[in-house]
C-alpha cells in the first residue's frame, strides 16, 4: 500500500472517529461537532444522578439566573451561559464520603451542578434527614458558585413539644472546597458552635448570649473553641489568628475566619493580619466588626472579597491586588475610618452597599472594567466624589430580586455623581431617578458629566 493511499485512509478514519493528531502547528482536532465538544468533558467529572445518592433541581440557565437573584451574591449576573444547571436539594442515602460531582447526567439530558441548597433537612421539611448525620466529608467542586446557609446545620420544630430544635452534621469533619471563586455558608460557623455547645452541654442560643459562668467554665470554653477551630479549618502558621478552608492542593484557598470570635464570643484584639500568598477568597465577615484591625495586606491573587468581608473594621486604607474581579455585598460597608482605596482595572463586578457608611472616604473611582454595580454602593452624600469610567454600567439591564422583571441600572445612594462623557450615550441619560446636567467637569484629564438626584 502506497503512503498517499495509507494516509488517506488514515485521515479517514480520523473523521469518522472523531480522533485528532499532533501537525506541525499543535494539536489538531478533526472531526467533532461543537455540540460534541461541549460534552466531551473528563468522564470521571459526569455521574449518573442515580448513583450519586442526591437529590437535584434541574432548571436552564435563564431559570437559574431568576430564581437565583439574590441580594448577597449576583448569581444573576453571574449567570448568561447557555446551559442546564442542576442544584442539590437533598440526600437520599447514607455516605461517609460525599463528593458532589461537577456534572450529572439524567436521561440523556447532563447538567452542570452549580448549587447546594440543602443536605440535612428532609425536603419536605418534615425534620432532619437522617442520611445525612453520618457524613465524615464534604468535597465541593469548582462548577459549585454557592452553598445556601442551614446546609451543615439547621432548626426545625418539633409539633409534638413545639419547640425549634437546632441539628447539625454530627459526623463532620472536613470540608473540601476547590479552585473557584464562589462563596460558602455562615452555616460552617453555625456548625462549629453547635459542636462546641454539645460539648459543653449548653444550648447553642446560651453559647451565643454568652450566658455562661465567667472563671474555669471560660477558660475550658476557650480551650474548646480552639481545639475544634484547629481540628476543622487549616491554620497559617505566619499568622495563627487566621483560619482557612481549602484542599490538598491548597489548604488556604479561602479565608473563613479570624481568632476575634475563637475567645468563646469575648473579642480578641487584632491590629494586623497578613494575608497567605494563595488565597483566592476572602470568605463572608472574616474580618467584620473588627474595630481594632487598621492594617490588611491582601495578596496577589485574590479573586474574591466577598459579603461583609470588611464590614465595619478599623481599617483607614486598604490596597486592593490587580487580580480582584468580584466585591460583593457589604463587603466594606461601615468601614468609617476608611479614607482611601483604589479599585484596580479588572473588578467586573461591585455588589449592593459595597462602600456604604463610609463615611471618611472623600472620592471613589469606578474603573472601566466594571459590569455590574448595584444597588446603594455608596451613601448618599458619602463619598463626595464618585467618577464612573464604565461604559458598561450604562447599558446594563438586570432581574432585580427574583422578580423576573427587568430594571435598567439605578445608581441610588449618592446625590451626584460623574460620568466619564466618552462612555455615556448622548441622547438617553440611563440612569433610574437622576438628570444629567449639560455642564462637564475635569478630572485627570478628562471629561465627565455630572448626574444629581431627581428630588
Amino acid at each position: 500500500m502506497s503512503k498517499r493511499i495509507f494516509g488517506l485512509l488514515l485521515a479517514l478514519i480520523l473523521i469518522v472517529t472523531g480522533f485528532g493528531f499532533v501537525g506541525c502547528g499543535g494539536i489538531i482536532t478533526i472531526g467533532p461537532t461543537q455540540e460534541q465538544e461541549v460534552t466531551n468533558k473528563d468522564t470521571s467529572t459526569i455521574v449518573d444522578v442515580e448513583e450519586t445518592g442526591l437529590d437535584f433541581n434541574f432548571m436552564t440557565a435563564e431559570e437559574y439566573g431568576q430564581c437565583h437573584s439574590n441580594w448577597s451574591h449576583g448569581w444573576n449576573w453571574r449567570y448568561e451561559e447557555d446551559e442546564n444547571v442542576a442544584i442539590v436539594i437533598g440526600i437520599n442515602r447514607a455516605v461517609e464520603d460525599l463528593i458532589i460531582p461537577e456534572y450529572v447526567v439524567d436521561g440523556t439530558a447532563e447538567y452542570k451542578v452549580v448549587g447546594v441548597d440543602n443536605l440535612i433537612m428532609n425536603t419536605n421539611n418534615a425534620g432532619v434527614n437522617e442520611h445525612a448525620l453520618g457524613i465524615k466529608t464534604i468535597t465541593i467542586p469548582a462548577t459549585v458558585e454557592y452553598v445556601e446557609d442551614q446546609v451543615f446545620s439547621d432548626t426545625y420544630r418539633d409539633y409534638e413539644t413545639n419547640e425549634y430544635i437546632w441539628v447539625y452534621l454530627e459526623s463532620l469533619e472536613k470540608v473540601i472546597i476547590n479552585d473557584r471563586d464562589s462563596d460558602l455558608p455562615l452555616s460552617v460557623m453555625d456548625y462549629l458552635y453547635c459542636r462546641i455547645a454539645d460539648r459543653l452541654n449548653i444550648s447553642v442560643s446560651d453559647l451565643w448570649s454568652g450566658d455562661y459562668p465567667e472563671g474555669t467554665f471560660h477558660d475550658g470554653l476557650v480551650a474548646i473553641f480552639q481545639e475544634e477551630y484547629d481540628s476543622f479549618f487549616n491554620k497559617d502558621e505566619n499568622d495563627e489568628n487566621l483560619f482557612y478552608l481549602g484542599n490538598d492542593d491548597n489548604p488556604y484557598l479561602m479565608l473563613w475566619e479570624t481568632s476575634f470570635w475563637c475567645d468563646g464570643g469575648h473579642v480578641a484584639e487584632i491590629t494586623r493580619v497578613s494575608i497567605n500568598n494563595n488565597c483566592k477568597i476572602i470568605g463572608c465577615q472574616a474580618f467584620s466588626n473588627i474595630s481594632s484591625l487598621t492594617s490588611v495586606e491582601i495578596p496577589e491573587g485574590v479573586i474574591v472579597i466577598s459579603c461583609d468581608a470588611f464590614w465595619g473594621a478599623g481599617i483607614s486604607e486598604i490596597s486592593l491586588p490587580t487580580t480582584l474581579k468580584e466585591i460583593w455585598y457589604g463587603a466594606f460597608c461601615g468601614c468609617r475610618n476608611l479614607t482611601s482605596i483604589t479599585i484596580p482595572e479588572g473588578v467586573v463586578f461591585i455588589d449592593e452597599n459595597a462602600f456604604y457608611s463610609c463615611n471618611s472616604l472623600d472620592k471613589l473611582i469606578i474603573p472601566s472594567s466594571v459590569k455590574y454595580l448595584g444597588f446603594n454602593v455608596v451613601e448618599r452624600g458619602q463619598p463626595t466624589n464618585v467618577y464612573i469610567n464604565s461604559a458598561d454600567v450604562y447599558n446594563a439591564t438586570y432581574i432585580d430580586w427574583g422578580w423576573q422583571q427587568e430594571y435598567g441600572y439605578q445608581f441610588v445612594g449618592s446625590n451626584y455623581f460623574y460620568v466619564l462623557s466618552s462612555v455615556v450615550d448622548e441622547n438617553e441619560c440611563g440612569i433610574i431617578g437622576y438628570h444629567k446636567l449639560s455642564n462637564k467637569i475635569s478630572y485627570n484629564d478628562e471629561e465627565y458629566y455630572m448626574y444629581i438626584l431627581d428630588e
